[in-house]
This record gives structure tokens, sequence and C-alpha cells, in this order.
């Protein structure tokens, strides 16, 4: 309307020339959140397929409704220079000379990105997901650090012999205890030998010398009989050792370890038992800390999976909508360049990868595919009758404020997340602003020189 085209024909005319780009990257945005479903926690899920169905709904608005207010509104637009194509001429100018600059440039930086990425530590600290300035933080920090632990994991251990009285299980009990201690995090062990030793010496007029585990299975047993039977009504043994007496548990209690640290210290411990001890059978752990540490583990390598299944998916929707396999390698480089670069600055500033890194990877292919989608859709089109130099001008002059604006909306709209307390939300918030900046990037200077290179074909 701007360039005097009167409002009926601009919107069957912008309809044309966007309704392909406007499906496709509608298309891959819904497949970049259904990714989502890949993670194991449902959560997550949630979130990828309610965005889904928004983004359909904003799609079936965007080529009905939007057309239909613009038709029916009194909207007037004053025919007006346009200042964007000799800015544009200038940007070209720029690409076509540093075409390989910017190549190298862009191959050197995603080169250290791999690099760097791999050397990121991949957990979680779910105490560590609040911000300080919360109440149960502080609670929690104080409790770390002036009374005890808030970690604990259970191990249930059976006596091959069928008996916690024996006097071999007990005493693997005793060694078991001592090893658990030098793990680090541990600040306390429960276990059921020291039970036993200050029972015997109780029996023996609380004679220090006798603070030693009972050498007789009988008498152990006795121990263990007399100290139920001395419990207050209503209790028993339960909390230490199981019904028929052929198994004890060990209550481990830990500081604050991260999730790597929680399972390395139980995969330890059954490595300990399976290669030092005769007397205790096949042990099991259970914790809700430890079950979060495997869900976040487990996660990672989901989202890695569901990234790539993502990622696939939407560059075959690129070349299939394009027909062009050339420019569907060339939409899947310049979507993998942001992704891979972010998570890179990512690994230098941060340093470890948590739950949120790889739901923000996975979420933000589907959005900034759709930089690349406008640009090569308009490119493809002015390409069969212009050169590419004339090609990058024309799309450029017309995606470039488009783009533009909507990259600024969505960082804006992310960094929001920034301000949570809630450190999931506020990694989700900055890796994908981050990601949407490099995809703007990409699109501006990498995707044109990529162009400017390899396009030979004539118009």
């Amino acid at each position: 309307m701007a360039k005097g085209v009167e409002k009926n024909q601009a919107i069957i005319d912008s309809m044309a020339l966007n309704h392909t780009p406007v499906f496709l990257t509608s298309f891959t945005t819904i497949l970049g959140f259904l990714g989502l479903n890949f993670s194991a926690v449902p959560n997550y899920h949630d979130l990828g397929n309610m965005t889904a169905i928004g983004v359909v709904v904003a799609y079936l608005l965007s080529v009905t409704t939007l057309p239909a207010l613009v038709a029916v509104l009194p909207w007037k637009v004053k025919p007006r220079a346009d200042h964007a194509a000799k800015k544009t001429d200038v940007f070209t100018g720029f690409v076509k000379r540093r075409a390989s600059t910017i190549i190298v440039v862009t191959a050197l930086g995603f080169i250290t990105s791999l690099f760097v990425i791999p050397k990121m530590e991949a957990f979680d600290e779910p105490i560590k997901y609040f911000s300080e300035k919360m109440e149960f933080r502080q609670d929690t920090d104080y409790t770390v650090e002036h009374l005890t632990g808030v970690q604990t994991i259970q191990l249930a251990l059976p006596a091959t012999t069928g008996s916690v009285a024996d006097p071999a299980y007990l005493a693997d009990l005793d060694k078991l205890k001592a090893f658990i201690e030098t793990q680090p995090e541990v600040v306390h062990v429960s276990v059921l030998s020291d039970t036993m030793k200050r029972l015997n010496k109780s029996m023996n007029g609380d004679d220090q010398a006798y603070y030693r585990l009972p050498q007789d299975q009988e008498l152990a047993a006795q121990y263990l009989l007399l100290y139920e039977l001395s419990l207050p009504r209503g209790l028993d043994l339960g909390n230490s050792v199981n019904l028929d007496k052929s198994a004890s548990r060990i209550s481990i209690t830990l500081a604050n370890p991260n999730t790597s640290q929680l399972i390395e210290i139980t995969d330890n411990v059954f490595h300990w038992i399976d290669g030092n001890t005769q007397a205790i059978g096949k042990s099991v752990a259970g914790s809700p800390y430890l079950m979060f540490a495997h869900i976040s583990k487990s996660n990672i390598s989901n989202m890695l999976t569901g990234t790539l299944v993502t990622f696939l998916m939407i560059t075959l929707s690129i070349m299939v909508a394009l027909r062009s396999f050339g420019y569907g390698i060339l939409g899947m480089v310049t979507n993998v360049l942001p992704s891979v670069m972010a998570c890179g600055i990512w690994a230098v500033l941060v340093t470890k990868a948590d739950m949120a890194v790889a739901i923000a990877t996975t979420a933000t292919i589907g959005i900034i595919v759709d930089f690349s989608v406008h640009f090569l859709s308009k490119y493809s089109k002015f390409r069969k009758t212009q050169s590419v130099e004339d090609s990058i001008h024309t799309t450029m002059t017309m995606v470039a404020p488009a783009i533009l604006g909507t990259a600024v909306i969505l960082a804006a709209g992310f960094s929001v997340l920034m301000l949570s307390q809630f450190r999931l939300n506020l990694v989700l918030g900055a890796l994908s602003a981050l990601t949407i900046v490099m995809a703007t990037l990409a699109v501006f200077l990498v995707l044109p020189a990529l162009l400017v290179k390899f396009d030979k074909k004539s118009s």
C-alpha cells in the first residue's frame, strides 16, 4: 500500500507472496515444540503441546481474521519513498565484498563452539533452582551450613545368611559405613551396626571397651529383641530392619550434591559392595533426589534425540516446500549455526548444562527456522529472474524489517523469563533469547554470504 497499490489488491498480493512461508514457519514451529514430548518431564510435554496448539490458532488467525480486519477497518497508508532499498544497497555491497570473511569467521566460531560444548558439565542442582531471595532457599542454605544435609539416599541391604544379626553381615555394614563417609557431600550415615555397638556397650556397663560389634549371632539377636521391647509403645525396628530381620537399611544424608554427584556416589557404593563384601546381597537404593537425578540425566539424553529428530523433519519440510535440495541444505546450516554457537557462548560463560539448556535448544529450533524460511522463500522466487546480488537485495528490502522486528519481539518476550526466581525459567529465557539473536545474525550475514559464494546457477 505504501507503493500506491489499492488496499484489497495489496491484501491479495501479500497473501500470495506470504502464505507459503507463513504456513511453513508455522508448521516448523509446531514441529519444534512438539519435540518437547521427547523430554522425560511431563510438564515440558504440556508446554510443547499447548504452544503447538497456540501456533495452529495463530496461523489460522493470520490467514483469515487478520486480512479480514485489514479489509474492513478504515486503514490508510500514505505512499512514501522506500528508504529501506538504499540501506539494503549498502548492506548487499558489504556482504558481497566480505562474503569469504563472514564464512571463515562463522566457521571458526562454529568449530570453537563444537570444541567447548562437550566441556560443559551436565548436571542439575535442584536446591539452586530457587533464587537466594526466596525463603526456602535461605532456610536450606542455613540448614546445610549450620545443621545437616537436606538430601538423603536410602539403601536396602539384604543379608546373604538371612539374618541381620549375623556377625559377618554387621562387620560388612561397618566397613560399608566407613567407605560411604569418604564420599563427597556425605554428612551422616545411619546404619544398624552403630546401633549394635551402642547396645553392646550398654549391656556391659557402658564400658567404652565394649563399643564394638558382638561376635555371637545369638547374642546380637537377643540385643535386637531387647532393644525392640524397650521402645515406646507402638514403635518397632521397622525404620531400620525389615519384618523378618533379613535386611537392614542404611540412610545416607548429604549436604547439597548436584545430580551427577548423587548418581556417582550411589554407583560407587554399589560397586564397593559388589567387590568388598560377602554377607551383603543385591542392594537397591531409593530416594526422591536420586529419582530426580536420573530424570535429569535421561532428560538431557532424550532431548538430544528429540532435537535431532525435530531438526531433520524441519530440514525435510524446507526442502519439500521450496522444491530445492540446495536451499534445504542452506536452511539447515543457518538453523544449526545459531543453536550451536549460542550453546558455545553458554559453555564459555556458564560452563554447565542443566535440564533447561536441552529444552531451550529443542524449543527454539522451530522458532529460528522462521527467519531463513521467509528469506529463502522470497529469494527463490526472485532468483528465477534476477542475479544472486539483485535477489538478495530485493529479498532483504522486503523481509529485513519484518525479521528484525520479529526477532526483537521474540528476544524481548523470552528475556522476560530472566526475571523469574526459578532457575529453569531463567535459563530457558536467557538461552532462547541468545539463540534468537544468533539466528538474526545468521540470516542477515551468513545466509547471504553463502548464497553469494555457492549459488552459481543462472537466473
